[in-house]
Formats: structure tokens, sequence, C-alpha cells
């Protein structure tokens, strides 16, 4: 669970590089985890 929040984070702290996306790709489907975007959200 940590594993997939932290890729997301990071993949949307650093848009430019793939190694975090690849990392979701790879064990997620692709698919970020939606608590941490919606956290991400909420400090917007």
């Amino acid at each position: 669970m940590k594993f997939h929040s932290s890729m997301t984070l990071f993949a949307q702290a650093t848009a430019g590089e793939a190694l975090f996306r690849d990392c979701l790709d790879k064990y997620f489907g692709g698919v970020p985890d939606q608590a941490t975007l919606d956290l991400l959200d909420k400090e917007r």
C-alpha cells in the first residue's frame, strides 16, 4: 500500500520522470493510488 502511494506521489511531483510512472504501470496496471490523489487535491 505504501509503495503504491509513494509511486503515485512521486509520479505527480516529478512529471518528467518516467521511473515512477513505469512502476505504476508494472505493479498497478498504470492506475495511481486514488487516496493519494485525493489528498493532493485537498492541498491545492
